[in-house]
């Protein structure tokens, strides 16, 4: 929200299924003269809907993590103080989730969809990073820095946010906070601006935009966290600000006037990254800005299979497939594949279709994602040393929701006869 509140308080002091049709893009639409409203369009079909209709400011859209819920920050209750918010994907059940007599803005969902982290100015006046549980309502600070923490964004796997701040070189940067540690890495310098980044579906680059130190336009730039490498997506003249990533991380949607000088109304385009070609996607003399990208969650089912014909005999090798394969409309990022250990058998050989294997207790076969329909399976070969009956156990997991995680682990018993 810098473009809307932080200059302002500165100068002032279920398993139900998403489609995965090209997606849904929330975004913050101003009508010219009116107020602004939180709306979402079909990146396929361009069609539009309104979800909130009040004579208040609702801005700053974030997905849950199913892509079922939408928080956003408004000052529907008192024009000078906004709250988060959070609602259905149709715009019903709105309710306020912080009440302070401070700015509540910028939020950002957990991928567990148990919290969500905000920019506050609620302490000395600066913005400060702070999360709120959304079953017991409880709220932590995350920062207590001199200057602003803003534009906070939680990484895939939850452990760390990404923001803005300007408690350093008093120019703002792009930071990493360790949730669990409190460490804060500064991932981007020099005496450019940098604001709102956005995590990429598999947490290995963030994207953000970009103020020159010399003014002019600001661009939308990506910056590759391990190993390091930037780079910028655009450079068109006129302002390109806010970008989100697609499920599929392919697409980067953003806000932007259209080459148009400072008089233009910000439009929404889609950049695909391997064509390096940017696209409109609306069009008119409404403001839309802040888009952010629906997730499409996965669905993760594993089965586990013996391939030893007839009977399992201790001291002799028996092998089995262990199977993932991603029944959701979404993409599946960073999919993990564990053998868990199983008690008196010893491990002979572990090959995996697709990606690298690593560890004995457990064994972790990693793969890059799986798209809809997308499987991958692992061949374990291991050796029982005694009789008795075994539980062989395997689960996946990845950086997406999973619609229906029960389906993650499977557990499958094997009676193993001792040797005459």
């Amino acid at each position: 929200m810098l473009g809307v509140l932080v200059p302002l308080a500165l100068a002032a002091a279920a398993a139900a299924k998403v489609p995965d049709r090209g997606g849904l893009i929330a975004f913050s639409r101003a009508p010219s003269g009116g107020d602004s409203e939180i709306a979402t369009i079909s990146s396929s079909t361009g069609r539009v809907s309104i979800l909130t209709r009040n004579r208040r400011t609702d801005v700053e859209p974030a997905w849950s993590p199913s892509g079922e819920r939408i928080a956003f920050s408004s000052n529907r209750r008192t024009p000078l103080n906004f709250d988060i918010w959070i609602m259905r994907l149709d715009g019903k059940n709105q309710r306020r989730v912080t009440a302070s007599t401070a700015n509540d803005v910028e939020p950002t969902w957990s991928p567990d969809g148990t919290r969500v982290a905000f920019s506050s100015d609620r302490k000395r006046g600066d913005f400060d990073l702070w999360s709120v549980n959304l079953k017991g309502g409880g709220q932590k600070r995350l920062t207590s820095n001199e200057g602003n923490d803003i534009d906070p964004a939680f990484s895939p796997n939850g452990r760390k946010l990404a923001f803005a701040s300007d408690h350093e070189a008093g120019n703002f940067n792009i930071y990493l906070l360790d949730l669990a540690s409190g460490e804060q890495v500064r991932v981007t310098g020099g005496p450019s601006q940098d604001f709102e980044p956005a995590w990429s579906p598999d947490g290995r680059t963030l994207s953000f935009h970009r103020y020159p130190k010399t003014g002019g336009s600001a661009n939308v730039r990506f910056i590759q966290i391990a190993p390091t490498r930037s780079g910028a997506f655009t450079r068109r003249r006129g302002d390109e600000l806010a970008p989100s990533w697609a499920p599929d991380g392919r697409r980067v949607v953003f806000q932007s006037r259209g080459g148009c000088t400072l008089t233009c109304p910000f439009d929404l385009w889609v950049h695909n990254i391997a064509r390096a070609q940017s696209k409109r996607l609306t069009r008119g003399r409404a403001r839309d800005t802040r888009p952010v990208w629906q997730p499409s969650p996965s669905d993760l089912g594993v089965r586990l299979t013996p391939t030893n014909p007839g009977p399992v005999l201790a001291g002799n090798e028996f092998a089995y497939v262990i199977e993932v394969e991603n029944h959701g409309p979404g993409t599946a990022w960073s999919v993990s594949i564990e053998h868990l250990p199983v008690p008196g058998v010893e491990l002979v050989s572990v090959t995996a279709t697709r990606g690298p294997c690593s560890g004995t207790v457990p064994v972790v076969c990693t793969v890059e994602r799986l798209g809809p329909g997308g499987k991958a399976s692992v061949r374990v070969v291991t050796r029982p040393l005694e009789g008795g009956v075994l539980e062989l156990v395997a689960r996946s997991s990845s950086l997406t929701f999973d619609q229906r995680s029960r389906n993650n682990v499977r557990r499958v018993p094997v009676a193993v006869a001792a040797p005459e």
